[in-house]
């Protein structure tokens, strides 16, 4: 930092005007979105999903309990449990 300083005062006493390319100076990082998971019924009355599959209100499925991404089981017309959320 001692050395940024240093070459910043040195540029500016000999008259030079120093440009900072914003893009250049931050840092920018290439994550994958991560989706969250949760989990579903597919039994005909289901309309919810679930933040664990141990809720009460996955409680009473009457098919296996599925895991998947949240996009996934919005697209199927779920939202979200009330117990959960």
């Amino acid at each position: 930092m001692k050395a940024v300083r240093a070459m910043l005062l040195l540029l500016f006493f000999i008259g030079l005007q120093p440009t900072f390319n914003s893009q250049a100076l931050s840092t920018t990082y290439a994550v994958d979105k991560l989706e969250l998971l949760v989990y579903i019924c597919k039994g005909p009355a289901s309309k919810r999903y679930h933040e664990t599959p141990n809720c009460q209100g996955l409680r009473s499925c009457s098919t296996k309990i599925y895991e998947v991404t949240i996009s996934d089981a919005k697209n199927l017309g779920r939202t979200a449990c009330g117990y959960c959320y």
